[in-house]
C-alpha cells in the first residue's frame, strides 16, 4: 500500500508544479498585454499632438491654439480621448489584471492564501472605477463600461474576504467571465474604432507631409538638407509600415483566450487537459505581447527622432 500512496503524493506534487508555472506565466503575460494595450490608448493623444506640431512646423501660417474657432479642443490638449478617458481605460486594464491574478491564485491553491495588503489597497482603489466611468463627459462609450466594471470590481472585492473566497471563485467562473468578456469587447471596439485608425491615418498623413515637404523644396535645398529630409521620409515610411502591421485587437483576443483557459482550469479541478490548454494560450499571449511591444517601441523611437 505504501507504493501507491507515495505515487499519488508524487503525482499530486507534479501536477502542482506543472500548474504553478503556467499560472505565473499567465500573470506575467496578462500584465504585459495590459501594458501594451494601455500604450496604444496612451499614444492616441500623443500621436495626434505630434501630427499637430508637424503641421505647424511645415505651415508657418498656422497658429498654436488650445481651442479652435468653434470652441473645440485642438490636438494640443487631446482631441479624441480626454486624459480622464484614457486613464479610466488604463484602470480597467488594471482591474482585469488584478481579477485574473487573484483568480489564478484561487485556481492554483489547495487553500488560497490571504491577499497581501497591497492587493487589498488596489481593490479599494478600483472599486470606484464604475463611478469614474459614469462621470466621464464627452465620452459616448464610457457608460457601457460602468456596469461590467462595477460587477467585476465587486467579485474582486469578495475575493479579498477569506470567508467568501470559494463562493467568489464559483461566482467568477459562473458570472464573472461574461462581464470580463464584455469589458474586453469594449476595449477591442475602442482600439478598432479609435486608436487603430488614428495610428494608421496619422502615420499615413505624416508620410504624405514629409513627401510633400521634400518635393516642394528639393530644388532649392542643399545636398545636406535633402539628405536630412529624405531620412525623415524614410523614417515616416517605416512608421507607416509599423502602423499597418500593428494589430492591437489581437492582444485583446489573446487575453480573452487566456482568461477562458484559466476559467477552465478553475472549473475542471485542474485537469491535465485544461492545464495544457492554459499553457498554450499563455504562450500565444506572451508571443503577441513581445511582437506588440517591439513594434510600439520602434514606432515611439521613430516619433521621438522626428521631434528632434
Amino acid at each position: 500500500m505504501r507504493v501507491p500512496t507515495l505515487l499519488l503524493v508524487l503525482l499530486a506534487a507534479c501536477v502542482t508544479v506543472h500548474l504553478e508555472a503556467p499560472l505565473a506565466s499567465y500573470s506575467d503575460a496578462v500584465a504585459g498585454a495590459s501594458a501594451a494595450v494601455g500604450a496604444y490608448f496612451s499614444d492616441v493623444n500623443a500621436f495626434e499632438r505630434d501630427l499637430y506640431f508637424d503641421e505647424l512646423r511645415t505651415d508657418p501660417r498656422k497658429e498654436v491654439l488650445a481651442v479652435d474657432a468653434a470652441g473645440r479642443r485642438t490636438p494640443l490638449l487631446g482631441q479624441t480621448l480626454s486624459a480622464e478617458s484614457v486613464r479610466a481605460r488604463l484602470d480597467s486594464l488594471a482591474l482585469l489584471g488584478a481579477y485574473g491574478a487573484r483568480l489564478a491564485e484561487l485556481a492554483g491553491a489547495e487553500a488560497p492564501a490571504k491577499l497581501p495588503q497591497e492587493g487589498r489597497a488596489l481593490g479599494e482603489k478600483l472599486a470606484n472605477l464604475e463611478t469614474t466611468f459614469r462621470s466621464l463627459r464627452n465620452d459616448a462609450k464610457a457608460p457601457d463600461y460602468a456596469g461590467p466594471i462595477g460587477f467585476v470590481a465587486g467579485v474582486l472585492a469578495e475575493m479579498y474576504v477569506d470567508s467568501k473566497r470559494d463562493e467568489a471563485l464559483r461566482k467568477a467562473i459562473r458570472d464573472g467571465t461574461p462581464k470580463v468578456d464584455r469589458i474586453l469587447d469594449l476595449l477591442e471596439a475602442d482600439l478598432t474604432l479609435v486608436a487603430g485608425p488614428i495610428l494608421k491615418l496619422g502615420a499615413q498623413q505624416l508620410l504624405a507631409e514629409r513627401m510633400d515637404e521634400y518635393n516642394r523644396n528639393r530644388a532649392r535645398w542643399t545636398r545636406e538638407q535633402r539628405s536630412a529630409a529624405l531620412e525623415d521620409v524614410r523614417a515616416a515610411a517605416r512608421g507607416y509600415e509599423l502602423a499597418l502591421a500593428a494589430q492591437p485587437t489581437s492582444l485583446i483576443a489573446a487575453i480573452r483566450a487566456a482568461n477562458h483557459s484559466l476559467v477552465a482550469v478553475a472549473g475542471s479541478g485542474r485537469s491535465p487537459t485544461s492545464v495544457a490548454e492554459l499553457r498554450g494560450s499563455v504562450d500565444a499571449l506572451a508571443a503577441r505581447v513581445r511582437e506588440a511591444l517591439s513594434g510600439l517601441q520602434e514606432l515611439r523611437d521613430l516619433r521621438s527622432g522626428a521631434r528632434r
